[in-house]
């Protein structure tokens, strides 16, 4: 196994993975049911973005758009609802 030099530096409990997760399913439940089918459900990409009616690009294009602004700090970061795509969809 290829060492990352990533260390982990503490426990995450259970009940903080599902307030963080209640707390984006309030401002972005397609996000929220992406990370549940991604990371608990073990779904691909593809098999994700089929399970929710979507395009694997767009799965992508809204999971790399978020991650950017969730990246900010906090007093940067517009709120999602003032965001779109390149099309200019709003998302």
């Amino acid at each position: 196994m290829h060492d990352t030099g990533i260390r982990p530096t503490g426990i995450v409990s259970i009940a903080s993975i599902d307030d963080a997760l209640t707390a984006l399913e309030a401002v972005d439940a397609r996000a929220s049911r992406v990370v549940e089918l991604r990371f608990f459900a073990g779904l691909l990409e593809a098999e994700a973005a089929d399970a929710l009616g979507i395009s694997v690009s767009t799965l992508k294009r809204d999971c790399g758009l978020r991650a950017r602004v969730a990246a900010q700090p906090p007093q940067r970061r517009p709120r999602l609802t003032e965001l779109s795509d390149p099309a200019g969809a709003q998302i």
